[in-house]
Formats: structure tokens, sequence, C-alpha cells
């Protein structure tokens, strides 16, 4: 890359290059963003974001633009605002904020194109997370409230994934995993358990429904390696 980052997003655009914005460097968090092009495996900068981010989220929009939510900027303040990028223009544009200041959330697209964004925490931490969620409409470039998870949940960029079937698996920072229905905007417990909250797991969505949950540390910091399958129904 242009730039060292950690702590970004990187998002699949549709003509298959890849965005990735903010994140941080040694001297703290990025405005910048970049585009790779894997025709040529190069990087090219392209226009930064209005505010400096890093464990932000960033999800793709059905019209091919990328929502980059919350994070926090460069006076080290959680943010709820919230701004879009153009890939025809190589811009980003600011939208309506998120109704709570987040950072280490997640954010994944619904069958019906809205967002939805959920957990994270404030400057508090650990302390500070969330057990809110609320969805970005990106025809109205408003947020509103959707009923809480039934638990608070931070450290969340690639624990969310939408199914298959619509649904959306939560599978990070709690022992249990969650599922949240379109159809009712409410979350409703997983059968079954993973042992231990996984702080920074993964969850990827397989065929009918199903998905793989990867990863993630526990409270004392104990690392797995185990992965665990959830089944619809079971």
């Amino acid at each position: 890359m242009g730039t060292e980052r950690v702590s970004h997003s990187a998002t699949l655009l549709p003509n298959g290059e890849v965005l990735l914005a903010g994140g941080w460097d040694r001297d703290g968090p990025l405005a910048s963003a970049e585009i790779y092009d894997p025709r040529t495996g190069t990087f090219a900068r392209t226009g930064g974001m209005a505010t400096s981010r890093s464990a932000h989220a960033a999800a793709l929009l059905p019209n091919g633009r990328v929502l980059v939510t919350g994070g926090r900027d460069s006076r080290e303040d959680i943010v709820a605002s919230a701004e879009i990028y153009d890939p025809d223009t190589g811009r980003f544009i600011r939208t309506g904020s998120m109704m709570a200041d987040r950072y280490k959330h997640a954010a994944t697209r619904l069958p019906d194109g809205k967002i939805l964004i959920l957990g994270g925490s404030n400057g508090d931490d650990f302390y500070g997370r969330y057990a809110s969620a609320e969805l970005f409409d990106p025809a109205s470039g408003t947020f509103t409230a959707v009923d809480d998870m039934n638990a608070e949940r931070f450290k969340l960029p690639d624990a969310v994934a939408t199914l298959s079937s619509g649904e959306v698996l939560v599978g990070g920072d709690d022992e249990h995993g969650e599922i949240y229905d379109p159809a009712t905007r409410a979350f409703r417990t997983v059968h079954g358990t993973l042992g231990a909250a996984r702080n920074f797991a993964t969850v990827t969505a397989l065929s009918k429904g199903r998905a793989l949950i990867a990863g993630g540390y526990d409270q004392n910091l104990h690392l797995a390696a185990r992965t665990w399958l959830y089944i619809p129904g079971e």
C-alpha cells in the first residue's frame, strides 16, 4: 500500500477493485484511502475521508458506493458521523450520523439494501460496550433504531455476516451467538455455546444458511484455534 495502516477497512467494489480506507499509522488515525487494482496488482491514492477514522466499519451499498461509519478520530474521540465513498468520482460525501458514537462495531448489508450496524463501544472500551443496533437507509441517508441485541458486544468487524437466508449471524464477544431477523427487526439467541466470549472472531456465511465461526480470544486473552459451525434450526 502507499500508506502504513492498521485497523482500517477493506471493501470489495463491484468492479473487482478494493477500497482501503482509514485506519491508523504511527502518528494516529488516518483520513486517507487507496484503491487496489487486481488487474495490475497496484495501489493508487483516492480521495480522503472528511474525518480521520480507525476501528470504523464499512459496507457496500446496492448502488456500488461504500458506507463508512464511526471509528476513533484524530482527536481520539469516538464518533457517530458517517460518509459515503463514490467510486465514480473517487470522493467521500458526508451523510447522516448514527444514533450513537461507535467504534469496533460491525456493519453488514441486508437483502433489502439497508445496512445493519450493531454493537461497538464508546470511549470506555470494554466497559462502554453496546447492545444497541440501527439501520441505515441509503434512500434517505438516515439511521433508525432496531431492537437491542441480547448481549453487549464489541470487537466485531468480521464477526457478523448476512446469511443466504437473509438473516444476520452475530458470533463475537459472547459465548452465545445471535440471529437478527429483518422481518421482525429483532434478535434471538442461538442454541449452543462457543464456550467463552470470542473477541475478533470471524463469521463466514456458507450455503444453506450455515456459517463458520473461527478463532478469536476470550476475556483472559486466551486465543482459540477452534471453529464452530452454525446450522439453522439446530
